[in-house]
């Protein structure tokens, strides 16, 4: 009834944040590159992890093209295998992003402002494992089986909070 009784929510600044150390960060890399090349190394790991992590391969793959080409998550969640020409278009004011034909670059429409990024050799190995894995290939490189379409960013999100947990990585609030 009277807008001067509300109650406004505290803002915590960004730089108040938990950011991963550089050492965590080693630890994270370490950890989702042998889970892609050398599962026998990750092994001992995997029990801290828990069973949702053979469920969600997608998510390792995921984290590896972040890590690897610096792209966002939500730019990694809508990568697309090919170049449509209705969608991927700057005029059309929605972001995407799609590999080209040869699997050499990315392009990235995002915020108004189109880029290419070449991919690296990991990436492509990793491409590679994506298309075999595939049997029914659709549009999105990280393509939910079930709704084919991409994977919600709160499915990631949460994905990526039990790793941080299953490799030791918490705030100070055992988060």
């Amino acid at each position: 009834d009277n807008p001067f009784k509300l109650k406004i929510p505290t803002y915590i600044p960004r730089d108040r944040e938990k950011i991963p150390t550089p050492t965590d960060f080693k630890k994270i890399r370490r950890f989702i590159t042998n889970s892609i090349f050398d599962e026998k190394k990750i092994k001992s790991g995997l029990h801290r992890i828990g069973g949702w992590w053979n469920n969600n391969d997608w998510f390792r793959y995921m984290v590896f093209f972040g890590m690897k080409t610096g792209m966002r998550g939500g730019e990694i969640r809508i990568l697309e295998w090919n170049y449509n020409p209705e969608i991927h278009r700057p005029d059309n004011r929605v972001s995407y992003s799609y590999l080209s034909n040869d699997w050499k670059t990315i392009t990235i429409f995002f915020k108004g402002t189109e880029n290419t990024i070449p991919v690296s050799n990991d990436i492509r190995k990793v491409l590679n494992i994506l298309d075999k894995k595939k049997s029914d290939r659709g549009d999105f490189v990280f393509q939910n089986p079930t709704t084919k379409e991409p994977y919600e960013k709160s499915r990631f999100n949460k994905c990526f909070r039990e790793l941080m947990i299953g490799l030791g990585l918490k705030d100070n609030n055992g988060k």
